[in-house]
């Protein structure tokens, strides 16, 4: 069975999600750092969550930022509906092009 046909593992965090983005009309910015190395372990759990619950509703966008031996992952979620997607995804664009090196140290 391929990965993304599995439920994801927490329930309660499942729970949450499918509340505020199947059920609203919210958008979320996630971002996995690399301090633990586990950056692709939480990318891949959200990942999962959005291709199993996804009935092409909803809309994600990934992006990766790298700095010498630091990693960040970012990724928005929003219902294609959302009244604000294209502020959404101008905003988005905008945080991607900050000097995240400043804000990390």
């Amino acid at each position: 069975m391929a990965l993304h046909l599995l439920p994801p593992y927490e329930v309660r965090v499942t729970d949450e999600l499918n509340y505020e983005f199947i059920n609203r009309d919210n958008a979320m910015i996630m971002v996995c750092d690399s301090t633990d190395g586990k950056q692709h372990r939480r990318r891949n759990l959200f990942d999962r969550w959005f291709h199993f619950y996804n009935d092409g509703s909803l809309a994600t966008i990934n992006a990766e930022i790298g700095e010498d031996d630091y990693e960040l992952l970012l990724s928005i979620y929003f219902k294609r509906t959302n009244p604000n997607r294209e502020r959404l995804i101008r905003a988005f664009s905008e945080l991607l092009n900050r000097d995240f090196y400043e804000i990390i140290i």
